[in-house]
C-alpha cells in the first residue's frame, strides 16, 4: 500500500498481500485448538486433580497465542521518504506506541536494487530487494514488501532524485529484470 501524501512524503507499510487479520487469525485458530484439547476428555474418568496440571499449561500456551494475535493486529511497521525534510523515518507502532528512527538522506546518493529468480509451485518469479546506497552508508528496506518491486524501486528513485543502481544475481534469466 502507497500513500503520496504531500506534507508527509512517499510511505510505505510493511504489510504485503496478506491483512495483519489474517495472521492475527491463525494465531487465534491455534488457541481454539488448544482449548479444544483441553476439553477432550483423555480417559474415563481421570481429570486433572492439581491445578497446574496439563491443562493449566495448555491454557497458559491458549492465553499466549491469543496474546500474540491481539499483538499482530495492533503492530504496524512503515518507512517514509521525505525529501523536503531530507529524512527518511523507520517508525513502527505497537500498541499505540510509535517509535521511529530518523535517518538523514545527505548520507544516500543513490537506490540500489538486487534481483534474483526464486522458483515457486506457481512458476519462475524475478524478485528485488531495496536498499538506500552512499559511499559510508546502506540502508537495507528489505521489510516493506510493497516498495520491493519494480513499480515500487522507481517511485522512490523518482521522488528521491537518485539514480537506480541494479545488482542482478541472475542475468539472462527468464523473468528478466526490469529495472
Amino acid at each position: 500500500m502507497r500513500n503520496a501524501t504531500p506534507p508527509e512524503g512517499l510511505t510505505y507499510y510493511s504489510s504485503g498481500p496478506r491483512l495483519p487479520i489474517f495472521d492475527a487469525a491463525l494465531w487465534f485458530i491455534v488457541a481454539a485448538c488448544i482449548v479444544g484439547l483441553t476439553l477432550l476428555p483423555f480417559g474415563a474418568d481421570r481429570r486433572d486433580p492439581y491445578p497446574w496440571g496439563f491443562c493449566a499449561i495448555l491454557w497458559g500456551l491458549a492465553a499466549a497465542s491469543i496474546f500474540a494475535g491481539v499483538a499482530v493486529l495492533n503492530r504496524r511497521k512503515a518507512v517514509t521518504f521525505n525529501r523536503e525534510k531530507g529524512t527518511v523515518i523507520v517508525w513502527t507502532v505497537f500498541f499505540g506506541r510509535r517509535k521511529e528512527r530518523r535517518i538523514p538522506l545527505g548520507a544516500f546518493d543513490r537506490v540500489g536494487a538486487r534481483a534474483w529468480v526464486q522458483s515457486g509451485r506457481n512458476g519462475r518469479a524475478r524478485c528485488y530487494s531495496l536498499d538506500l546506497r552512499g559511499p559510508k552508508q546502506r540502508e537495507s528496506l528489505t521489510d516493506f514488501a510493497p516498495a520491493n518491486n519494480v513499480e515500487g524501486i522507481r517511485a522512490i528513485a523518482e521522488y528521491l532524485k537518485f539514480p537506480i543502481t541494479v545488482e542482478d544475481r541472475d542475468p539472462g534469466q527468464e523473468p528478466l529484470c526490469r529495472l
